[in-house]
């Protein structure tokens, strides 16, 4: 997780946006201590009742792949930033689950071989 969200951090800072790391994010909203998502989520007393998934067919794969992970792969392309983590995450999730939704790639986002100047005009207006 930490790995992807180093990435996360890249394509923002790519288009000269400055986002905080999960850990730092994390740390904002809840009293808790560590250095990586893992010691940030597990040292949080508010995290401590949250078991596990009983099935595949949850909002991480449903929601978060195609509709997050997706649009961050999309961006990364138009930034030329490489996301091998984020790639290898959706390559083996999309094997796992059979449902999961196209999403917010480039294409359907209409971004498909824009340059990062093309992007940042279309989204600074």
């Amino acid at each position: 997780m930490d790995k992807m969200d180093e990435e996360r951090v890249a394509i923002a800072n790519a288009f000269g946006i400055e986002v905080r790391s999960f850990v730092d994010e994390f740390k904002g909203m809840y009293p808790t201590e560590g250095k990586t998502a893992y010691e940030v989520i597990t040292n949080c007393d508010a995290y401590g009742d949250i078991g596990g998934q009983k099935s595949m067919n949850t909002r991480y794969f449903q929601e978060d792949i195609p509709y997050a992970l997706e649009a961050f792969r999309a961006m990364a392309q138009v930034a030329g930033i490489k996301t091998p983590i984020i790639d290898s995450v959706v390559c083996l999730a999309r094997a796992v689950v059979d449902d999961i939704a196209e999403g917010r790639n480039a294409k359907n986002l209409g971004i498909a071989g824009m340059s990062k100047q093309e992007f940042l005009k279309l989204c600074l207006g």
